[in-house]
């Protein structure tokens, strides 16, 4: 415990300068103005449009065909097939798909943190199941995930699928991120005080982070010629859980240590969400990812396996990421 504290003693001389740049670099460093609103059709195309009125997500547009292709989609992405009838009233057709959207989406649709952190990076790893909670994503851990062997890029002229990570990078760096859906629409959480986590056009994604025609759906780096400083690729990725199943966990000490950093996750994300911050639990929570960042890099580099490797580099990089949500509400 000694130890722990001196670490922590250590660190905080230069939480300030470190918290100053992830206010600079964060999308989410401007709270949200807006809680469990649905916003205007700036966001969408012409073709679709999602609101949400109370515990109802309902989706909007010209025909029902297209509705249900969306709809669709929706559900090759959350593996929930229960039919909802689609209504036009007049020019406009509706379908309520509550009972069919993730449970990432029915918890977040139009809804915005109380405090900074949680990000579009998180967004589609939550979505993925490569990590469990909402909270503050860097683009170290970002990076890490995509370039495991639970995720894969699409290659040159293959389709992307519902649930799929699109990256979007600027000069080679992880900036912005949205779950694909459909040509119609993504699911994220833009870098603005006027978006929460919504449903939006893809096309909104790539008019925010200035992504030129042509440079969407790249292989690696685009070819110069293109010209593309911004640049997005797509991934497909299986969950964490997924992997385990696989790779089972034997070692007690991995397991203890995933399950108290989950333990903590949850605590920064409930904090994340709360209008009030507890400094007692999140001082609780920084001793421990601090603690485990430490542990792991130290495990990390006397491993042999490449399993206990990638292992302990995802316990490291998630409880870096943790602290920097510890940061970002603590400032």
């Amino acid at each position: 415990m000694t130890k722990i504290k001196s670490l922590g003693q250590n660190l905080k001389q230069t939480d300030k300068a470190y918290v100053k740049r992830l206010l600079t670099l964060s999308f989410l460093t401007l709270i949200c103005t807006h809680s469990n609103s649905s916003f205007g059709q700036d966001v969408f195309n012409s073709e679709v449009q999602v609101k949400r009125s109370e515990n109802e997500i309902v989706m909007t547009g010209k025909s029902c065909e297209v509705l249900k292709s969306e709809a669709a989609a929706i559900s090759a992405w959350s593996k929930k097939t229960k039919p909802s009838p689609c209504k036009c009233v007049q020019s406009v057709c509706s379908l309520d798909i509550t009972q069919i959207v993730p449970d990432l989406v029915n918890e977040t649709q139009g809804v915005c943190p109380a405090q900074a952190g949680p990000n579009c990076l998180n967004t589609t790893l939550v979505s993925s199941g490569l990590v469990s909670n909402l909270r503050y994503t860097t683009a170290k851990e970002m990076g890490f995930w995509l370039a495991s062997p639970l995720c894969k890029e699409r290659a040159p002229g293959e389709a992307k699928k519902p649930g799929d990570i699109v990256i979007f990078r600027e000069d080679g760096e992880d900036i912005h991120a949205f779950v694909h859906v459909s040509k119609n629409l993504s699911f994220s959480r833009n870098g603005s005080r006027r978006f929460p986590y919504t449903f939006q056009s893809p096309e909104t994604g790539y008019e925010v982070y200035g992504v030129k025609k042509g440079c969407e759906d790249a292989y690696k780096t685009p070819a110069a010629e293109k010209n593309c400083k911004v640049w997005t690729n797509t991934y497909s990725c299986i969950s964490f859980e997924d992997y385990v199943k696989k790779n089972p966990i034997t070692d007690k000490e991995q397991q203890a240590a995933l399950n108290r950093l989950e333990e903590n996750e949850c605590l920064l994300s409930a904090q994340a969400f709360s209008k009030t911050l507890n400094q007692e639990v999140l001082g609780l929570a920084k001793i421990s990812v601090l603690a485990l960042q430490k542990l792991a890099e130290k495990r990390f580099d006397s491993s042999v396996t490449d399993k206990d490797k990638l292992f302990w580099k995802s316990i490291a990089v998630k409880a870096d990421a943790s602290y920097s949500q510890y940061l970002l509400l603590s400032y």
